[in-house]
């Protein structure tokens, strides 16, 4: 329950509000709340409507897909609030791993992230990239882009593309069926992946820019024979030998696209891996809670997953 805001405020309110030892001292509440200093002169008029609940803002994003000949899709992304935490209330954090790049039968979607407790949410990993479309025969499943949070990529002359969620990311982009040129890229949480075309691969979809840092960009498509598609922002481009770029872990950004080859009856194909998830947990004062890695800036507490975790209100 807030503190009055108005008349008289002593030390044995604040405490009762904010808890602390004995003796108790205005300088133990330093930056215990919203618009109370952090340093310096600090006043009992500071505390006048403050409460130990705490509002918090989230961001969680899913591991992305693979990359095979398309970029691997970025993995979903959701953002939203929770008011009122009181202390002892949880929020359980759970963090996808990223997909696997490679060829046929190898690449796969990235993983589910969740928050459970006193937040409720759920990410769909990024969705991998698609073969080349030599190899992706009616019924081949495993050559086909995948749909998840993000749409993965189509391959090389493969006029398909994996399809992303609403409101968690975007689709890929579909290859070109001129010859085995481009590849599409992985769909990104703001924009769609490119489409491949004749002299260059399709550019993973935009990242999104949020608390502190870039997430959720899609995989550029391969550059096998054409200019290789660039990531959308943490998202990997793609590669033009036997290498492509693995995404930047805990971006859920997806693997970029690499080259495929088939050779003595046996597939190969060299797309790199899709990042892991993440979570960010904000807040506004200084740290009222604990989980996770703590930085502060502007202002507000940041609380960082990039594993599993709990955050728990002081």
């Amino acid at each position: 329950m807030a503190l009055q805001s108005s008349g008289a405020i002593s030390l044995n309110d604040i405490a009762g509000e904010f808890g602390g030892s004995q003796p108790h001292s205005l300088s133990e509440y330093y930056g215990v709340a919203s618009g109370i200093p952090s340093s310096g002169a600090i006043d009992f008029a500071d505390f006048y409507g403050a409460s130990a609940a705490i509002d918090v803002a989230w961001m969680l994003v899913a591991g992305a897909g693979g990359g095979n000949s398309g970029g691997g899709g970025a993995g979903g992304m959701k953002e939203g609030t929770a008011n009122g935490l009181t202390s002892g209330q949880t929020i359980s954090v759970t963090i996808g791993g990223g997909g696997t790049g490679g060829r046929s039968g190898v690449v796969t979607n990235g993983s589910t992230s969740s928050m459970s407790g006193q937040v409720s949410a759920s990410c769909t990993g990024g969705g991998g990239g698609g073969t080349q479309s030599a190899w992706a025969i009616s019924g081949n499943a495993n050559a086909q882009p995948r749909n998840g949070g993000s749409g993965g990529g189509g391959g090389r002359n493969h006029n398909a593309r994996g399809t992303g969620i609403s409101g968690q990311g975007c689709n890929g982009g579909y290859g070109t069926q001129s010859g085995n040129l481009g590849a599409g890229g992985g769909g990104g949480k703001n924009t769609a992946g490119g489409n491949g075309g004749t002299s260059a691969s399709g550019n993973g979809g935009s990242a999104k820019s949020y608390f502190l840092g870039t997430y959720a960009g899609g995989g550029g498509g391969s550059g096998e024979g054409v200019t290789a598609g660039s990531g959308g922002g943490g998202g990997a481009t793609g590669g033009n030998s036997h290498t492509a770029s693995h995404a930047t872990a805990n971006t859920g950004s997806g693997g970029g696209g690499g080259v495929n080859a088939y050779l003595h009856g046996s597939y190969y194909g060299y797309g790199g891996s899709g990042g892991s998830g993440v979570a960010v947990i904000r807040y506004a004062g200084g740290t009222a809670a604990s989980g996770g890695s703590i930085s502060s800036s502007g202002g507000y507490t940041y609380h960082t997953f990039t594993g599993n975790g709990t955050f728990t209100v002081s």
